[in-house]
C-alpha cells in the first residue's frame, strides 16, 4: 500500500472496521466499492470503486488498490473498464483519478485508459 492514502492493515479489527465505513458510505450514496477477485482462486485481491460525487452525480474519482502479487498481469485494466461501463450507466460523464506523482505504474495503466494528466489529476470522460 506504498502509494494508498488508508493505513496498512494490522488487524482484523481494522478490516472490519473498513468493511463497516464501506458498508455505510454506500448506504448514503457516498461510494460504491467492489471486489476484485482472482476467479482461478476465487481469492479477493483488491479493490475498486467511485467516490466523491459532484452534487449532480455526473463525474466522481475512481480508486482502486490490488495485491502486487497481481500487478502487470491485467486485472485492475479489466476491472476498471467493467467499472467504467457500470458508472456510464449511473449517468456519469466524467471520472478523476488522484494518483501520486511517484506512482508510475498507476498513471501509466489510466493513460492506457484513456485519462489526460491535468492540474495535477487524471481525468477521463466516459
Amino acid at each position: 500500500m506504498e502509494f494508498a492514502s488508508d493505513p496498512v492493515f494490522t488487524s482484523k479489527d481494522m478490516i472490519v472496521q473498513m468493511l463497516k465505513n464501506v458498508v455505510r458510505l454506500e448506504k448514503l450514496g457516498e461510494s460504491l466499492e467492489w471486489a476484485v477477485m482472482d476467479q482461478a482462486t476465487n481469492k479477493v485481491i483488491g479493490t475498486c470503486g467511485l467516490h466523491s460525487f459532484s452534487d449532480n452525480g455526473d463525474s466522481c474519482e475512481v480508486g482502486c488498490l490490488l495485491n502486487s502479487s497481481y500487478w502487470r498481469k491485467g486485472y485492475m485494466y479489466e476491472a476498471l473498464i467493467l467499472l467504467f461501463s457500470h458508472a456510464k450507466s449511473l449517468g456519469i460523464e466524467k471520472l478523476y483519478a488522484d494518483i501520486d506523482e511517484g506512482n508510475f505504474r498507476s498513471q501509466a495503466l489510466f493513460n492506457k485508459l484513456g485519462f489526460k494528466a491535468k492540474n495535477g489529476q487524471f481525468q477521463c470522460l466516459v
